[in-house]
Formats: structure tokens, C-alpha cells, sequence
């Protein structure tokens, strides 16, 4: 099979009943942190922390930490009571808010450009309404939505005191458009995303006692869900559960898949992934590298093309599909912007 035949089927499979799952490689790539340097951020901050409960919860963490465990790992037994969580969900938020200020400063200065910009009008072909599903934090898929003009859904209308209302916030993507005959008016959705968030976002906040979604920042706890046993709590909480319920009913209604930058690395989220796939829905990965996790899920799945960068660095992409791994020296489709110049446009 060569690389013409692959493209092909790469563009062919664009079209109805497709649904997006974004995972943090597509962030990293724009200059967000990941996890690992997240960690090290945490155990710098958490240091300068004074209150002995607090260190007393923080230091099998940090001491699992600096021996090389993932955040993830170390925080997979931590209670949703414990009171570092909170701590750990300020620190994580500053850091990416701040980080994220930076990149969208670099956008609107031109000097850099987000992909998921360009790929929107390929997501949703002949759909007025998009799914695209993601495990982070940070708004970078709702500012590259606007930017190419399409309209965003996140469940809460409103910017500065959002509450939750999908049904409020869906209605407002009504526009008017006239009518091929006569001067009446016809109601139209305009083109959006439905962008789900099961893990929080970095402008939902609790508001005495009711979730709010303020995209400037507030002196007021981040929803944010953190890796360990609070996920699966605060999960079934509002609005993670709005979001999660939605998500899952996107998955399983869904034709077929672009997963991007994700690593199978959240149970819940594949709880309803996992079956799909399994029952054979087509299934496009792309990522930088593929995670051990993707690699054994992938396994037998004749669905699945999985596209990462090739062993030899950037210089090349691998593909595997129907259990084989194709070289492909010289290409970068493993690369969102280049997956779209050189398989999409």
C-alpha cells in the first residue's frame, strides 16, 4: 500500500457521523505543559505551602513523584477528601491559564497557528452540528472554533455568568436566513461544536454552590477533576456528569472516529470508546507518539489506521493498519498542520 492509496482512504473517511476526541498531545503541541512538567511544577509550588495537613497529604505524592511516577499514578488512591486536591487543582489551573495567555497571544499576533482551525471545515462536511470531545483543560479547540467562524457550544450560555442550560445554550446558535422565495425569514442553526468537557474546564467555577462558567479568571474554586478516585466521585457530579452523558451518547451515535493526541489513558471516557470501536466503527489515530496503552488497544483492530512519528524523529511517519506498520520517509502526517495540508487540502 502506498502512501497515495493511504491518503485516500485517509480523506474518505471525513464524512458523516464523525466524532472527535482530543487528548492533551494536541495542546502539548501548541506549547501547553503535559504531565510530567505539570508534576514538576506541582512539587516546586507544593513546597512553599506552609500548613502541616496539607504537607502531611502532599509527601507520599511528592516522594512518588520525584522517583519518576506519573501525576496520574501517584494520584490514583488519593481520596476526593483529601486536602491537597484543592491545592493541586489552583497550582494546575494557574499554570495552565498562564501558559495558555501565552499561546493565544501568539496567535493573535500571527505568530503561531492552531491546526484544529483548519481541520473544522473537514470535521463537519455536511453537519451543521460537530461533536469533538476532550479530556484537557484549556480553551484552545473553543478560540480556534471562533476563529474559523464557527459557533461553539459548551452547554453553559453565557461568558461572564454562565450557568449550566444545554437546551438555553443550543438555542442560541439560532440564526436567521433568508429565504430562497419571498422576504420571510427562515431559522437556521449556524455551523458549531459541542465541546465536551467530562473533566472541567479552566473557566468553570463553583459559585455558592451551583457550577458557572466565567471566562475571565475569579477568586472562586476551579471544576477541574483531577486524576485518582475524585474522578470517579466528582464525575457523577454537575456538570462533569452533563458533559460525560452527553459525550457518551455522541460516542455511541456516532459513524465514526478522529482521535487525536490521545493516549487511552481514561476509563471512563472509554467505557463507551472501547465497545465502539470494538464493534468496528472506523477509527483514525493521530499522535506524536503512540502511547503503550494505544499500541495494545490497537491491537487486531482492522478498523483502526494509527498514524505517529516514525522511530527515526520527525523525518518520518508510521502507519499501521490491518496489523502491519508502514514507513513513510520524509512525511509528517503524523503532525495535525501537515495531515492537513498533505492528505486534507
Amino acid at each position: 500500500m502506498d502512501i497515495g492509496e493511504i491518503k485516500k482512504r485517509l480523506q474518505e473517511h471525513f464524512t458523516d457521523g464523525l466524532v472527535a476526541i482530543v487528548g492533551s498531545g494536541l495542546s502539548m503541541a501548541s506549547g501547553l505543559p503535559g504531565m510530567e512538567e505539570l508534576a514538576k511544577h506541582l512539587i516546586e509550588m507544593m513546597e512553599k505551602i506552609t500548613q502541616k495537613e496539607v504537607q502531611k497529604a502532599w509527601a507520599p505524592i511528592g516522594s512518588k513523584l520525584a522517583k519518576g511516577v506519573t501525576l496520574e499514578e501517584a494520584l490514583k488512591d488519593i481520596e476526593i477528601d483529601n486536602p491537597v486536591l484543592e491545592h493541586i487543582v489552583c497550582i494546575s489551573g494557574r499554570l495552565l491559564e498562564s501558559r495558555e495567555r501565552d499561546v493565544v497571544n501568539k496567535v493573535y499576533s500571527g505568530e503561531l497557528n492552531l491546526p484544529f482551525t483548519k481541520l473544522l471545515p473537514y470535521l463537519s462536511l455536511n453537519s451543521v452540528r460537530t461533536y469533538v470531545i476532550t479530556t484537557n483543560y484549556d480553551r484552545l479547540i473553543e478560540i480556534a472554533a471562533e476563529m474559523g467562524g464557527f459557533g461553539v457550544d459548551t452547554l453553559f450560555p453565557g461568558q461572564y455568568y454562565g450557568e449550566l442550560n444545554p437546551d438555553l445554550s443550543r438555542e442560541s446558535l439560532w440564526t436567521g436566513k433568508l429565504a430562497q422565495k419571498g422576504k420571510s425569514i427562515k431559522r437556521v442553526f449556524r455551523k458549531h461544536l459541542v465541546v465536551l468537557k467530562p473533566h472541567g474546564s479552566l473557566d468553570w467555577f463553583l459559585h455558592k454552590g451551583r457550577p458557572i462558567r466565567c471566562t475571565i479568571s475569579i477568586d472562586a474554586p476551579r471544576l477541574m477533576i483531577t486524576p485518582g478516585q475524585s474522578k470517579y466521585r466528582m464525575g457523577y457530579e454537575q456538570p462533569f456528569d452533563r458533559h460525560r452523558d452527553i459525550a457518551n451518547r455522541a460516542i455511541d451515535s456516532a459513524a465514526r472516529f478522529l482521535i487525536i493526541g490521545y493516549g487511552f489513558n481514561d476509563d471512563q471516557l472509554e467505557t463507551h470508546l472501547t465497545p465502539e470501536i470494538n464493534k468496528g466503527k472506523p477509527c483514525v489515530i493521530l499522535t506524536k507518539e503512540l502511547s503503550n496503552l494505544t499500541r495494545k488497544f490497537i491491537q487486531g483492530h482492522t478498523s483502526i489506521i494509527a498514524i505517529c512519528r516514525a522511530e527515526d524523529g520527525e523525518k518520518g511517519t508510521k502507519l499501521i493498519y490491518e496489523g502491519k506498520e508502514i514507513n513513510f520517509p520524509g512525511s509528517r502526517i503524523w503532525n495535525l498542520g501537515d495531515f492537513i495540508k498533505e492528505v486534507l487540502q
